[in-house]
C-alpha cells in the first residue's frame, strides 16, 4: 500500500507501524527493536539504509549533545540515511551517514513529537517505494514532517542522489519553543527542505552528492558552518525559500513571494511549487541538483484550502499540508 493513514499512541508505536509498513511496500527490515524506553529500526531498498529511532522523555538518541537538552516533556522520531548497517553498531553509528565535518559524528534530522497520543499519521510513498514521506499531526491541526529517498530528480549528472529531511536538525530537537514553527510545543513545522531550519537555522535536509573536489559525503541544506549546532559537512546546499531569517544565496532564485500567491484570487487554483535544490561549485555560483520527487511547496492551506485536501491533477492526486503537498499513490 503506497499510503496509509491511522492514530498511534505514542512515538514507539508510531515508529512500530512505520516499520510495519515500510516492510509491506517492499523494504527490508535489519533491524527493530526497544532501545532503551524507545525504539530503532534499520530497514533498506537496494543501496539505501535508513536509520530511525524514536525517543520520550529526557533521551539523546544523537552522539553529539543536543541544545537544550531533552527533558520529560520532549519525544521526536529521528532519523538519517546510510550505505549498510551493522547489529553490532549503535542507532547512530551505522555506515555511511551524513558526519559533521572533520569528524566521524553521523548528523541527522528530528521530528519533534507529543510523548503520548499521535492524532494522525499520513505514510506515503511513490510507485516504487523508493521515496517516503512521514507527516504527523501531532495535535488537531498542527503537523510535522520528516522522509528521505533514493535520489532527488537529477539535474544533469553527476554522482549520488540520496536525500533525507525533517522538522528540525537533530540538535534543536528538543526545543520548547511556544512560537517557533516545528518546535516540540510550536505550530506547524515549515516545508520539507526549506533554506535552514527555522529553530537554530541549522540543516533541514541532506543530500548525498559529489560536487567537484567534495566527494564521498553530504550536503547539508543550510549556511551555517558550524558543528553539530548547523550539521555542517564540509560543504552546504540551498533552496529557494527560507525557513529562518537569512535569505537563500544571492545567485539562486528567491520564491518567497511568489509562494504567497500560489493561490489565484481569480480561479482559487492552488498552484504547486518543485523544490529545487542547488548547490555551490568550486569556481563560483551555484548549480542545480535537482528536484524532491513527492513533495511540492504551496501556501494553499490557509488560503482557501483545508490540510487534508486532495488535489486531482489528471491521473495524479495530491494531499495538502501547511506550507506543502505530497503525491498521493493508492
Amino acid at each position: 500500500m503506497a499510503y496509509q493513514t491511522g492514530t498511534a499512541t505514542n512515538p514507539n508505536d508510531l515508529l512500530q507501524k512505520l516499520v510495519t509498513w515500510l516492510v509491506g511496500i517492499g523494504w527490508v527490515q535489519d533491524m527493530s527493536q526497544a532501545d532503551g524506553t524507545g525504539w530503532r529500526a534499520h530497514l533498506h531498498k537496494g543501496g539505501v539504509y535508513v536509520s530511525l529511532k524514536s525517543t520520550t522523555g529526557a533521551a539523546n538518541p544523537w552522539a553529539f549533545t543536543p541544545n537544550p537538552s531533552p527533558n520529560a516533556s520532549d519525544a521526536g522520531l529521528h532519523v538519517y540515511l546510510g550505505t549498510g548497517f551493522s547489529g553490532a553498531a549503535n542507532w547512530n553509528a551505522q555506515a555511511g551517514g551524513p558526519v559533521h565535518n572533520g569528524t566521524s559524528t553521523i548528523t541527522g534530522h528530528s521530528m519533534p513529537l507529543p510523548t503520548g497520543a499521535i492524532s494522525a499519521y499520513h505514510f506515503f510513498s511513490d510507485a516504487s517505494a523508493d521515496n517516503i514521506v512521514v507527516v504527523v499531526e501531532k495535535t488537531t491541526g498542527v503537523f510535522t514532517h520528516l522522509g528521505w529517498g533514493a535520489s532527488l530528480n537529477k539535474s544533469g549528472s553527476w554522482t549520488g542522489g540520496p536525500y533525507s529531511f525533517a522538522a528540525t536538525h537533530g540538535y534543536g530537537f528538543a526545543n520548547d519553543s511556544t512560537t517557533t514553527p516545528g518546535a516540540q510545543n510550536g505550530p506547524s513545522a515549515r516545508a520539507p527542505f526549506m533554506y535552514k531550519d527555522p529553530l537554530n537555522g541549522a540543516a533541514s535536509g541532506y543530500v548525498r552528492a559529489d560536487v567537484d573536489t567534495f566527494t564521498g559525503k553530504w550536503v547539508g541544506c543550510t549556511d551555517s558552518t558550524a558543528q553539530p549546532s548547523g550539521g555542517y559537512t564540509g560543504r552546504n546546499c540551498a533552496t529557494e525559500f527560507r525557513g529562518q531569517s537569512t535569505s537563500p544565496p544571492s545567485d539562486i532564485p528567491n520564491l518567497e513571494y511568489f509562494l504567497e500567491r500560489t493561490v489565484s484570487i481569480l480561479s482559487a487554483q492552488a498552484h504547486l511549487v518543485p523544490v529545487r535544490v542547488w548547490v555551490p561549485r568550486d569556481a563560483g555560483g551555484h548549480s542545480l541538483l535537482g528536484t524532491m520527487p513527492t513533495v511540492f511547496w504551496t501556501r494553499a492551506v490557509g488560503n482557501g484550502y483545508a490540510a487534508g485536501t486532495i488535489l486531482t491533477l489528471g491521473a495524479d492526486s495530491y494531499m495538502l499540508f501547511p506550507e506543502f503537498a505530497v503525491k498521493k499513490v493508492g
